[in-house]
């Protein structure tokens, strides 16, 4: 819910053309889940049961991906040099929905072994 909570504002920043408060929300939002949403349950759960081993070596596959879908988004934002139009937001799209399937495939093929 959170997110789309965001995607509202930024919509919302986008329409009103106030292009800095729509991508500082977006960034800030992304810093925020990543840094507090996973730090703070790895820390209590770390504090709590000692030092836990990912052992599902797909993760470093997801994360190579996460990794790259970022430099992609980078790449498409700076050929349409930082300009907000409909082809970078077709573009932005084709690139989420690519890592989408791309996990969904991942999870279909972990669940079926």
């Amino acid at each position: 819910m959170h997110n789309f909570v965001d995607a509202v504002n930024a919509t919302v920043a986008a329409k009103n053309r106030q292009t800095e408060l729509m991508t500082s929300t977006i960034i800030g939002s992304q810093i925020f889940n990543l840094q507090i949403c996973l730090g703070v349950p790895w820390l209590l759960t770390n504090l709590i049961y000692g030092e836990i081993v990912l052992k599902d070596p797909t993760i470093y596959l997801s994360i190579l991906v996460v990794l790259v879908v970022v430099g992609i988004t980078f790449v498409i934002i700076t050929l349409f040099k930082f300009k907000l139009n409909y082809g970078l937001g077709t573009a932005l799209v084709f690139t989420y929905a690519f890592y989408a399937v791309f996990e969904y495939v991942q999870t279909s093929t972990d669940v079926s072994k």
